[in-house]
């Protein structure tokens, strides 16, 4: 409400003026100026009276709008602040009402005491009445406060028990001091204690389940409950679970009965119940049996508890009797009929005394439901954590104090949430089960290897046993996986022979592994024969070849070279330097390398290998680009003591008829002047023409004569390096001017040529009037004497040598040939070095 525009205001009066005035002289003069004065008079009071009405007006609304603002700044005061609100707000409402008492007229003062007196009074009553509620609102803030912090404690302190009952000390003060201001009755007082006491007691048990549960989880979602024992308390809390899912009362708030008539969250018998509630040292109450949760679990607890002792601990035959009763369990243990339920006389035997295992009891008792009953239990019981057992629930001051109600939800809640965590564990470890099983059968170690204790943790004893079992088998399996990668084939099928089962026990199971085996020795040699390097990478056996520096590559390839070797015989395949990868890598490096950088990387690699190294490398390396794999071969050949441009590699005797490092570098340049990529265009190379193959074939096979006898693809490499070699010395020979330049581009040079098939081969020489391939730069007389010794030694005791001719192999050495077939010696094809 807005405030009014009257505060303050001052209301005035102002008298008639006061002007000379002329007297009448006659008797109607006089009378008229008798009448004239009376209506003066009559005006005259009338302006004072109005004068004074407002006056009057004038101040009460005034005396209104005070009342407003006032009252409305003690509305806005809130809590404490409120309390003393009123009585300033009097204060000032006296101190201003006062000093509009000076506005008032004489003739109205009665009416304004009148009126700033109701006025008061409004007010009071207002603002009086806020404070009061305001005071109260404050009080029962601080109240409700003092509950919340007492709820929010027995949450914090559910396992001090001192500090728990100092809050609720507070509480319960806390809520006298209420109950007095609020005249509360003795009754409400007590129930509202009894109420508190049931929050406390709530969120504490809440948080002990909360804290219990969440301990028996591992940081991987895995349950960590099973420690390989398991006690009266677990067993009990499994058995709840199976029971009752822990719940006292059904849907419809009635006691859970089963059809047989058990009661309540432990499921007992009214029969059994005095002799339960005698073991627990509690007496026999029917109503607390159907009703109260703890006082039916103590019941349960104890029963159980005297099975366990009455059977001397044994899990097995304690849940027996407590499902069908320990006269049946003694009946089964001795073949006996006591109970007149045995009329078979099934004799189980005692476990106790390893006459059967728990087991196989299980799988003998005859009752269905009682066999299933203890399975299940003894399955689901080490899921549960000793520090997290529904005793450890119950057994707590706190717990007693909730309502029925409240017991019952706890504890089903608490089951609940073991049974949803065995469940997560279950999918967590389903994936991990299934990753460590294929690692283990593939020979490998797993990222992660379950414990028994972790399986049997969330699958149970007896499931949980089995995976661990299975995963055992599943490592030995792959055992033989792991031996099969590393031994040659005929190994490998003497280890499939061996593991070749017959029919039996488990026939299934091992017919599935020698299967596997068979599989997997299919798929690892495989793998060895396109791959082999690679393979042995992989498996450990091989290092990686270090490109960083020359040095590095060098004493890598000495060790590769080694490795070859052994894997060679370790897998039954070809001899092999590089994986496929890294030959093709080589194989790009020479073509995106200078020249002389190419050459002098395969120099390198040469100079690192043994001859059956340098094989390998050719090899490999021509799959990729022939002339590379070539070049390597012609750089690692020996040197003499008058040709060497390096203080490091293998020397000769003897002259040699050709520098490989010229040859290397005729054959490097005429072959990509030939046909030149588009970053040796950049590099300045030119291409060159030679001339027609025709032509060139015809020389070279002048030049070669019959050299390569028994291998076209040996001889095709040739002709392709003497090509280059002819283009390089074509491009290079400073004995050529432009005009023989011109006609050798034509027309074969035999000279030219003379120079490339040299370069090309090392030599092609006559021996005894055969075309041979000498050793690189191998004169022909060093080469005839060198090959007489050679083939004498090599062919004593077989005879003459002078029917079989020498041809070199692709490895360097050379065999003896008559037509296309090749001199054996015990078994093996007869061969010498000639160096």
């Amino acid at each position: 409400m807005p405030q009014l525009p009257f505060y303050n205001r001052q209301v005035t009066t102002q008298g008639l003026g006061a002007g000379p005035v002329n007297l009448p002289t006659t008797s109607a003069d006089q009378q008229f100026l008798n009448a004239g004065a009376e209506m003066a008079a009559r005006a005259t009071e009338d302006i004072t009276r109005t004068a004074n009405d407002t006056a009057m007006q004038g101040a009460s609304l005034n005396l209104d709008n005070l009342k407003y603002n006032l009252d409305k700044s003690v509305q806005e005061k809130q809590g404490l602040d409120a309390r003393t609100a009123a009585a300033d707000a009097l204060k000032q409402f006296d101190q201003a009402s006062s000093e509009l008492d000076q506005t008032i007229p004489a003739s109205r003062r009665e009416d304004w005491s009148v009126l700033k007196a109701t006025t008061r009074l409004q007010l009071q009553s207002s603002t009086d009445s806020h404070s009061l509620n305001e005071y109260r609102r404050y009080q029962q803030g601080q109240f409700e406060g003092r509950m919340n912090i007492a709820e929010l404690d027995a949450g914090r302190y559910w396992d001090n028990h001192g500090a728990l009952k100092i809050s609720e000390a507070k509480a319960f003060d806390a809520i006298d001091t209420y109950a007095d201001i609020s005249g509360w009755s003795p009754e409400q007082t007590a129930a509202m204690k009894q109420e508190m006491q049931q929050k406390m007691a709530k969120n504490a048990t809440l948080s002990n389940i909360a804290f219990r549960t969440q301990s028996m989880m591992n940081a991987d979602g895995t349950l960590n409950a099973y420690d390989g024992t398991i006690d009266a308390d677990q067993l009990t809390t499994a058995m709840i679970w199976q029971e009752s899912k822990g719940s006292q009362l059904d849907a419809n708030g009635k006691p859970l009965t089963s059809k047989k008539g058990a009661v309540g969250i432990a499921q007992i018998m009214k029969d059994t119940g005095p002799e339960a509630a005698e073991a627990a040292g509690l007496p026999w109450d029917e109503v607390r049996w159907k009703n109260d949760p703890a006082y039916n679990f103590a019941l349960g607890k104890a029963y159980l508890n005297k099975q366990l002792k009455r059977f001397g601990g044994n899990p097995v035959l304690a849940l027996a009797a407590y499902n069908a009763g320990a006269g049946m369990v003694n009946d089964w243990i001795n073949g006996t009929n006591i109970t007149g339920k045995n009329k078979s006389l099934l004799k189980n035997g005692d476990p106790r005394t390893g006459a059967i295992t728990d087991e196989d009891f299980v799988r003998s008792i005859p009752f269905g439901e009682t066999q299933n009953y203890v399975a299940k239990i003894m399955d689901s019981v080490p899921s549960v954590p000793k520090t997290a057992t529904m005793a450890a629930i119950t057994d707590t001051p706190y717990f007693h104090q909730l309502s029925p109600q409240d017991q019952s939800s706890a504890l089903s809640g608490m089951a609940e949430i073991l049974n949803k965590q065995r469940q997560a564990s279950r999918v967590v470890l389903d994936g991990v089960v299934n990753d460590a099983s294929a690692a283990l059968r593939n020979g490998q170690q797993p990222q992660v290897m379950p414990s028994r204790n972790q399986l049997i943790s969330t699958y149970g004893l007896v499931q949980g046993g089995q995976l661990y079992t299975q995963l055992q088998n599943d490592e030995a399996f792959g055992n033989n996986v792991k031996l099969v990668k590393n031994i040659p084939p005929a190994q490998q099928q003497q280890l499939l022979e061996q593991a070749k089962p017959e029919t039996g026990p488990n026939y299934a199971e091992r017919l599935k592994n020698y299967e596997q085996l068979q599989s997997a020795i299919s798929a690892v040699n495989s793998a060895r024969n396109a791959d082999p390097v690679a393979f042995g990478i992989k498996e450990g056996a091989v290092g990686q070849i270090d490109f960083t520096d020359l040095n590095s590559l060098q004493s890598s390839m000495q060790a590769r070279a080694v490795q070859a070797g052994r894997i060679s015989q370790q897998y039954g395949t070809p001899p092999t330097l590089l994986t496929k990868a890294e030959a093709k890598q080589f194989s790009t490096m020479l073509s995106q390398s200078a020249p002389g950088d190419a050459l002098t990387l395969l120099q390198a690699v040469g100079r690192s290998l043994p001859p059956q190294g340098v094989s390998m490398f050719q090899a490999q390396l021509g799959e990729n680009n022939p002339t590379y794999g070539a070049l390597a071969g012609i750089l690692a050949a020996p040197d003499n003591y008058l040709n060497t441009r390096s203080g490091i590699g293998s020397y000769v005797d003897y002259p040699l008829t050709v520098d490989k490092y010229i040859a290397s570098e005729r054959i490097l340049q005429g072959y990509r002047a030939l046909s030149p990529s588009a970053q040796d265009k950049k590099s300045g190379v030119t291409p060159i023409t030679i001339p027609s193959d025709q032509k060139m074939q015809e020389s070279f096979n002048d030049l070669a004569g019959d050299a390569f006898p028994m291998s076209s693809q040996e001889r095709q490499r040739a002709y392709g390096l003497f090509k280059s070699a002819y283009a390089g010395e074509l491009l290079n020979n400073p004995d050529l001017d432009s005009g023989d330049r011109a006609d050798a581009a034509k027309s074969v040079d035999d000279k030219i040529a003379g120079k490339a098939i040299l370069y090309a081969t090392g030599g092609v020489l006559k021996y005894r009037g055969t075309d041979v391939v000498a050793p690189y730069g191998m004169g022909e007389d060093d080469f005839t004497s060198k090959m007489d010794n050679a083939r004498a030694e090599a062919f004593k005791g077989l005879g003459s040598p002078s029917n079989f001719a020498p041809v070199k192999l692709p490895s360097g050495r050379y065999g003896f040939r008559v037509g296309n077939r090749l001199a054996t010696k015990d078994g093996q094809i007869l061969t010498v070095e000639i160096n």
